[in-house]
């Protein structure tokens, strides 16, 4: 399992694509095996965070327990 843990664009620069070209290239640093995958912890009321990483073809997972403001999108080689 990878985890990110954080990405951020500057307002100016959202829409632009740059977002998805780093999460690209961060995601080609380790090549998944079969049954490994990536995680990013999202808040729940980031709506900008959440349609970047579905755009991105990743999955809602769970909500994290214990913190009901987090949770959790998932990128599954399978």
């Amino acid at each position: 399992m990878y985890c990110i843990t954080n990405i951020a664009v500057k307002p100016s620069l959202r829409s632009t694509r740059i977002g998805t070209e780093v999460l690209k290239s961060i995601m080609k640093l380790f090549t998944l095996n079969k049954g490994q995958y990536w995680i990013a912890h999202v808040d729940e009321q980031n709506t900008g965070a959440k349609s970047f990483f579905e755009r991105n073809g990743w999955k809602y997972a769970k909500r994290l327990s214990g913190n009901e403001d987090m949770i959790l999108f998932e990128y599954r080689n399978l």
